[in-house]
């Protein structure tokens, strides 16, 4: 192709990087060598390029090309804009949109995403108010950024001016209102989100679906939950791993176990929250049988490795059971270090069912090492349990 001089045509070029990229067996250097081959190189070739480095994180070769080229377009600023964002180079990012000869709406809600990454949501809040145009993805960036960051509040104050606006929510808007309504228990807000803005076709969405199962549960509207799961057409494990949590945390311990063996029943394969469900609901309904069970099944049926937070809900479900004895073996026996959940959990139900001694005998036993090597003094472990 390059020998016949057919290089110069822009669609040509594109598809031979594309090649070079993809499917051509060839490296990101390769393709490269034949970007600075041809001899036309157009600003539509030149983002092709920059956008490879950006999938493959190379944030300084995307930024040495873009200063390199002789002219840019709205696409060649918005993706280094977004190249350092990805790249965690918020500085960059800042003194690349106040060079921007032009901004839109990309342009605008990028930059949000930058300073939300950046923990500036005073920055990120004023950026919105100066935008001379909000689309729903701006909207939804600013929505999603403060649920993400535990900013519930905020981001349900802030809903009211979008429907001002004019703008339909989607699916990321109910996702968002949903989990805020979720975090701050506002179970009447959650069901105005699912009366006024959930249309049967958004509710179909896997995300929407599961939100709202998680709302009503977490709410204490566990019925409607289930109402609603069962009706979700687009299940996905971390759909029933909310339900079953959420009838873990009501104490309905039996239809949580019934409905992980439905799980299984239908081909579902259980992961590491699936299990920290069934050990918190076999913990609040005092099933210690089961809960040993579920535990012992997790690695030996289903691969699951135990982790510090699955070993501290066996130890508190042994404690709740009584058998302090047991919780005692199971820290001993811990292939990891024990972590502050564990040791509140057995110091907990020694202290309150069995009186220190038993807490103290595990403690001299098991007891972490700190980084010098020293042992920790016990009363510092006794301080997790307060």
């Amino acid at each position: 192709v390059l020998k016949e001089g057919l290089d110069h045509v822009p669609a040509v070029g594109s598809s031979l990087l594309a090649f070079y990229v993809s499917g051509g067996g060839g490296s990101l250097g390769d393709a490269r060598r034949l970007f600075d081959g041809l001899r036309v190189r157009s600003v539509g070739l030149s983002n092709h390029m920059m956008a490879e480095y950006a999938k493959a994180g190379d944030a300084g070769s995307a930024r040495e090309l873009f200063d390199a080229m002789p002219a840019r377009d709205a696409v060649s600023w918005n993706s280094m804009l977004a190249v350092h964002v990805r790249s965690g180079d918020v500085a960059a990012a800042k003194e690349l949109f106040a060079e921007m000869p032009e901004r839109d709406v990309v342009s605008w809600t990028t930059m949000l995403r930058a300073l939300s990454v950046a923990g500036d949501f005073a920055g990120m809040r004023s950026l919105f108010g100066q935008m001379p145009e909000r689309n729903l993805v701006s909207w939804n960036c600013v929505l999603s950024s403060y649920t993400r960051h535990g900013r519930f509040s905020q981001a349900l104050r802030l809903f009211p001016w979008m429907l001002l606006e004019g703008h339909t929510p989607n699916s990321f808007t109910v996702v968002s209102l949903l989990s805020a309504c979720e975090h701050l228990r506002k179970l009447r807000m959650g069901r105005w989100v699912h009366a006024n803005l959930v249309t049967p076709a958004l509710q179909a969405h896997a995300a929407v679906g599961t939100a709202l199962v998680e709302m009503y549960a977490m709410c204490g509207d566990v019925a409607r939950a289930l109402v609603i799961f069962t009706k979700m057409r687009s299940k996905d494990v971390f759909a029933w791993n909310v339900m079953i949590r959420g009838l873990a945390v009501h104490g309905r311990a039996g239809d949580a176990l019934r409905l992980f063996d439905l799980m299984k029943r239908q081909g579902f394969r259980p992961d590491r929250f699936t299990f920290m469900g069934v050990l918190l609901a076999c913990s609040h309904g005092g099933l210690v049988d089961e809960g040993r069970r579920a535990f012992d099944a997790m690695q030996r049926e289903h691969g699951v490795r135990p982790s510090p937070e699955h070993y501290g809900c066996l130890v508190d479900l042994l404690c709740r059971g009584g058998d302090v004895d047991g919780a005692v073996g199971v820290v001993r026996a811990m292939p990891c270090r024990p972590d502050q959940g564990v040791w509140r959990a057995l110091l907990g139900g020694c202290g309150v069912r069995a009186g220190l001694g038993s807490a103290e005998v595990a403690a001299t036993a098991t007891v972490g090492w700190s980084e010098d090597g020293e042992r920790a003094p016990l009363s510092d472990l006794f301080k997790i349990s307060k």
